[in-house]
Parts: structure tokens; C-alpha cells; sequence
């Protein structure tokens, strides 16, 4: 897709009147314009999160109320946090946010394992963000299955660290 912007001016040509056009491509300027547009959504919605997580004392209902602007600015389908419970080292979708439409994977999203899924739980603990299309994901990965299973094709998970310890994770669609 490119943009273009015409001008043109009336002119005479042959003694009858006429324009002159002039094409410009301006498809960089328009990728740039779009870049600080979601730029300053983007900071919008950072100082909106700040100002709910400051102003609610209640965590899950911070949460709750933080998923949306989240979802929204990343133009997300769905997004959820997984909080880890380290005594039976599981990973449970405790809040989710999903576009119109979307059905809930909430209650499908339960007791994710290490031993079930040994490559996420490594990437996650180790402080990495993974971000995938889901067919790229390692074949190993028993991830893979379960993004495929429910038809999502990427994945931004972003490890979540509280006091230097490991929280959970957010993890978008």
C-alpha cells in the first residue's frame, strides 16, 4: 500500500484549459505519523495504568480495571495474567480481557505446569519475553499445542517480577 498526496494547478495548455498534477509519494511520512500516533497511545494508556494501580487499593481490581486499556492499545483479541503458585509450581489464568466476540479461555487456561510445559516455564523464569507467531514456537513445546488448539496464531508473554521474585506472567493473543 502507498500513500500519495496530488496538487495541481490550472493551467492553459493549447489555448484550453488544463491542470498539472503533481504526485508525491508520502508513504514513509504516513508510517511515521502512524509510529507517533501509537506512540502517544501507547504513553497515554502507560500513565492511565499508573494512575488506576496508584489510586485502587484492591490489586484485583486494579487488575480488572487495567486489562482493557492494555487490550485496546496492543490491539489485542485477548489478554490474561497468570499468577504462579510456587508451592505446586502451576500457573493459573486468574484475569482476563477479551475483544467483543472472543469467547472466554479463562477456565481452559488452568493448572499449566512445568513438567507440561518445560519450554515456557524456562523461558518465563529466566526473565524472557517471548513473542512468537505460534507456528514458530519449538515443536517440543507442548505450548504449541494448546496456542493451536484454541486457534491463536501469536503470542506476547511478558514475565511479571514483584520484589525480585517471579509474580506470573501477561500473556496477549
Amino acid at each position: 500500500l502507498r500513500w500519495v498526496e496530488i496538487r495541481y494547478a490550472f493551467i492553459k495548455w493549447e489555448g484550453r484549459p488544463a491542470t498539472l498534477n503533481f504526485l508525491t509519494d508520502i508513504t514513509e511520512r504516513k508510517k511515521y505519523e502512524y509510529s507517533l500516533a501509537r506512540r502517544l497511545e501507547e504513553e497515554k494508556t502507560l500513565a492511565k495504568v499508573s494512575e488506576v494501580i496508584v489510586k485502587t487499593s484492591d490489586i484485583n481490581l486494579a487488575i480488572t480495571r487495567i486489562l482493557p486499556f492494555i487490550g485496546k492499545t496492543l490491539d489485542a483479541d485477548w489478554l490474561g495474567i497468570f499468577q504462579l503458585d510456587e508451592d505446586r509450581m502451576i500457573l493459573d489464568n486468574t484475569h482476563e480481557w477479551r475483544k467483543p466476540g472472543m469467547k472466554s479461555l479463562k477456565a481452559k487456561l488452568q493448572g499449566i505446569t512445568k513438567k507440561n510445559h518445560p519450554w515456557s516455564f524456562s523461558n518465563i523464569k529466566s526473565n524472557r519475553i517471548i513473542n512468537y507467531l505460534a507456528d514458530n514456537l519449538p515443536p517440543a513445546s507442548r505450548s504449541l499445542e494448546l496456542y493451536l488448539k484454541h486457534r491463536i496464531k501469536a503470542i506476547l508473554i511478558i514475565p511479571i517480577f514483584y520484589e525480585t521474585r517471579f509474580f506470573g506472567t501477561i500473556d496477549v493473543f
